[in-house]
């Protein structure tokens, strides 16, 4: 998936993050974009589970994502890509899914606890099926005034109602999927994170539960070490509220 906000023309070439892992026989490569929540829950994972990686942050202002090199492994010309050898795998769920089996699950297994992995599994379709559709109608938006008022306040109501389930989920257990940080939570966080930094305020929203999960996230290490790199470097904005107030008062 291509990044909801516009990825800055600083770079970072080749970065190798490594960490212990006695699995990782060879470093994989990571190709990605500042600002893309799609990329950033790989990101997560990766830093989560250890797994050294070469880091290749793309511009699309420089048309990274259109040269033949880029196109030879991701054919749409989309982020993020992991490079193994000679394998591609591309979209955010298929490298996570890719990257369980070969360095094991972020979690509970199978084998160890079927009911548990079941459970991550679920909590992590939740993430891609019933919020990321609502929350990239309102970046493209709020980004680059991309799309329709009314289709994305309609968004925004959805999404409302998504938080509510998860301040509930987030009352049972002190992560996504239950007392063991997880997959589920290397996808939750980025949405969550996205949220927070166009202006969403969970305890504003009456939902106490999110809101610590998401200060709890923010000061994460993982979470820290894998933060958009412009983000670092401009504040958040209010634009959600901004943008909620202006439907209200048409």
């Amino acid at each position: 998936h291509t990044p909801q906000q516009h990825i800055t023309n600083n770079k970072t070439e080749s970065t190798t993050y490594i960490q212990s892992n006695s699995m990782a026989s060879s470093t994989v490569k990571f190709y990605w974009g500042s600002g893309s929540h799609f990329a950033w829950r790989v990101q997560l994972f990766l830093h989560e589970k250890g797994i050294p990686y070469e880091s290749h942050l793309l511009s699309f202002a420089d048309g990274d994502n259109k040269k033949p090199e880029f196109t030879s492994i991701s054919p749409r010309g989309k982020i993020p890509v992991l490079q193994d050898g000679e394998v591609a795998v591309f979209e955010s769920a298929a490298i996570i899914a890719y990257l369980e089996e070969k360095f094991g699950t972020l979690g509970p297994n199978v084998k160890e606890d079927a009911k548990g992995r079941a459970l991550v599994l679920g909590r992590s379709q939740e993430v891609f099926c019933y919020t990321l559709d609502h929350l990239s109608t309102i970046t493209r938006f709020l980004w680059r005034n991309t799309g329709e008022k009314e289709t994305v306040f309609k968004a925004w109501e959805s999404l409302s109602q998504e938080l509510k389930r998860w301040d509930e989920y987030l009352s049972k257990g002190e992560y996504a999927a239950g007392s063991t940080f997880s997959t589920a939570d290397a996808v939750l966080i980025p949405t969550l994170l996205t949220l927070d930094r166009i202006g969403f305020d969970a305890k504003k929203e009456g939902l106490n539960n999110l809101d610590g999960y998401i200060q709890k996230a923010k000061a994460r290490k993982s979470v820290v070490d894998s933060t958009p790199p412009h983000w670092k470097q401009s504040p958040s904005t209010n634009k959600l509220y901004e943008f909620i107030e202006s439907v209200k008062s048409a």
